[in-house]
């Protein structure tokens, strides 16, 4: 029996970059992914189907928070808006 769970390989998931707000909304359970890895996980299910229903399926997920982007920039030791900067500087 434990050589057949070893036999099994586990399911890589990436997600890429996720925001702060989307990745809250997944470990929670809400959202778009969380639906699209509950359907994933449903194929994995039929895939690896037994009659006991007992078998144990792994998944690994990685993700890469988004950094959120800075509102200031420091120039010359001063502190300037971002937007002012780019209305300064359009190219």
């Amino acid at each position: 029996m434990a050589t057949d769970n070893a036999s099994i390989s586990p399911k890589v998931i990436r997600l890429g970059r996720v925001t702060k707000n989307k990745l809250k909304k997944f470990k929670n359970g809400h959202g778009k992914m969380a639906n699209e890895f509950d359907q994933i996980l449903d194929r994995v299910r039929s895939q690896y189907a037994n009659e006991d229903g007992q078998e144990v399926h792994p998944v690994v997920v990685f993700y890469r928070e988004k950094e959120r982007k800075k509102k200031h920039v420091k120039i010359g030791g001063m502190k300037v808006k971002r937007k002012k900067l780019k209305r300064m500087f359009p190219f």
